[in-house]
């Protein structure tokens, strides 16, 4: 099998099926550095959209925190995701699941990537938030990648789970709807 970081792109299945068969739970020290890097850049960024001062020593935090946060995330997501494949029948283990969702993070490196470009070039020039390239930016990073990740992560549910497309489909997106209505709840119950 091919490098699995460049696999996963065009063939998320065939690689995902090989790294549950060789160790699932192996290799996702990077992968959490990368997903939780991307998430404290992309916090990062919206308090300097904002005009709110950050102090550059962040950047070195987010470096520290990053591993940690993404393992939070990955457990937190894997865990719904497997109790929500078992309402379909999904077959797989927790440790699949995590690797599914561990391993459809590697987009988010071209996101890291882009993340630091932005930081430097936003150090010499502050109207880059008002430029053509910040917004060529903001569509790769805010949708592109994202969808390219949840292209991925259906077809690795699929693939371990063993049930179809549609079902992958279902099993990322109930949570997602679930969360949208219960903060659509509290918002109108706080209001």
């Amino acid at each position: 099998m091919s490098n699995p970081w460049l696999s996963i792109w065009t063939s998320p299945r065939k690689t995902i099926r090989h790294i549950i068969e060789s160790a699932p739970a192996k290799k996702t020290f990077l992968l959490a550095v990368v997903f939780g890097l991307q998430y404290l850049l992309s916090f990062y960024h919206a308090l300097l959209a904002q005009g709110t001062f950050v102090n550059p020593y962040l950047m070195i935090g987010a470096l520290v925190f990053s591993p940690l946060l993404g393992y939070i995330l990955f457990y937190i997501s894997s865990f719904i995701f497997y109790l929500v494949a078992k309402i379909f029948n999904g077959k797989a283990t927790f440790s699949q699941v995590f690797a599914s969702v561990a391993w459809s993070s590697v987009p988010f490196v071209v996101n890291v990537v882009l993340w630091f470009c932005f930081f430097v070039f936003f150090t010499f020039d502050t109207s880059l938030f008002d430029s053509l390239y910040y917004m060529i930016f903001t569509i790769i990073v805010g949708y592109v990648i994202p969808i390219w990740s949840f292209i991925i992560l259906v077809n690795c549910l699929k693939e371990v789970e063993e049930y179809s497309a549609w079902k992958g489909v279902g099993t990322v997106l109930l949570p997602v709807i679930a969360l949208y209505i219960i903060a659509i709840i509290l918002d109108y119950a706080l209001v």
